[in-house]
């Protein structure tokens, strides 16, 4: 993600409506913009549901999120 300069924006990794990851990203320097990732490894069954909340305020620069997964 990355956030519009002197904007923050945080997100949720969500797993059977429950958050599982935050991540947070501060575009409040000055001059430019802030990007953050993250990753997790879930243990997941057959009908879980896995997806990304947004959370309060804030703007993303770029508004889409990579989302992947695999199975090990």
């Amino acid at each position: 993600m990355t956030t519009y300069e002197g904007s923050s924006f945080n997100a949720y990794l969500m797993k059977n409506g429950n958050d599982v990851k935050y991540l947070y990203v501060n575009g409040g320097v000055k001059g430019g913009y802030e990007t953050g990732s993250t990753s997790a490894l879930l243990d997941l069954k057959k009908g879980d549901t896995v997806y990304i909340r947004g959370g309060s305020g804030g703007r993303l620069e770029y508004p889409n999120v990579v989302f992947t997964g695999f199975k090990l």
